[in-house]
């Protein structure tokens, strides 16, 4: 894992540029984890993560829905770790270790100075704030702006101007 984040970048920036637009899963599992015969479930999501951490609140509002009727579905918790991108665990390691304490249900055994991961809620907006305009988005937006700046500029096919000309001697 290390190596892997200290090596030049080759398949993170393949899989960065391929996401840019978009992506579309073959079998989302936004309808099947609901379905899930388990007690609960926890997203933890870095906060300038290239991953939408508006998949995991998905999730947490069908099966809160899902409850709601009556039927069994996973209790599902959405947390964000600060000064983090997809490595969670490289770039925030003591906040993503609480996170993974908090979501084991240790929370109390977590020292007062622990940092705590930001738990989100699919009933309120402070996911939008807490990871708006970072990451991959902002990167995303970054690279169509100098996309676009590339090509307002005039194409250069060749010098146009007229060659010096050099004085004939007698």
């Amino acid at each position: 894992l290390y190596l892997s984040a200290m090596l030049p970048a080759s398949g993170e920036s393949c899989l960065s540029r391929i996401l840019t637009p978009g992506a579309f899963a073959k079998k989302p599992l936004l309808h099947r984890i609901p379905q899930l015969n388990v007690k609960s479930i926890h997203f933890l999501y870095g906060q300038s993560d290239w991953m939408d951490a508006t998949g995991g609140l998905d999730v947490q509002k069908l099966c809160h829905e899902k409850r709601k009727e009556g039927l069994d579905s996973p209790d599902v918790n959405v947390y964000g770790v600060k000064n983090a991108g997809h490595l969670l665990m490289l770039e925030s390691h003591e906040e993503f270790n609480a996170a993974l304490v908090v979501a084991g249900g240790g929370k109390h055994r977590l020292s007062p100075d622990a940092p705590i991961p930001k738990e989100f809620d699919h009933l309120n907006d402070d996911h939008e704030r807490f990871f708006r305009d970072v990451g991959f988005k902002a990167r995303a937006n970054e690279a169509k702006q100098q996309q676009q700046q590339q090509q307002q500029k005039p194409e250069r096919g060749g010098d146009t101007t007229e060659p010096a000309q050099t004085p004939q001697h007698a």
